[in-house]
């Protein structure tokens, strides 16, 4: 009986640890995707002022 409750209770710890690593690495990934995304809206806001600019500098030219 005893080394089934430590049987479980070494299970229970093993299942406990599994569980905060896993929070862990999803809370790491959280911050690498929120890091992605910024650079990304980044990126794509200033290609759209620069597109903007070409734009107004290309129709300045046309007149």
């Amino acid at each position: 009986m005893e080394r089934k409750n430590q049987h479980n209770r070494n299970q229970i710890e093993q299942d406990l640890f599994q569980y905060e690593m896993g929070i862990e690495l999803g809370a790491e990934i959280e911050q690498e995707k929120r890091k992605h995304q910024k650079e990304f809206d980044r990126e794509r806001a200033s290609g759209d002022f620069k597109e903007q600019r070409n734009n107004s500098i290309n129709q300045r030219n046309r007149k």
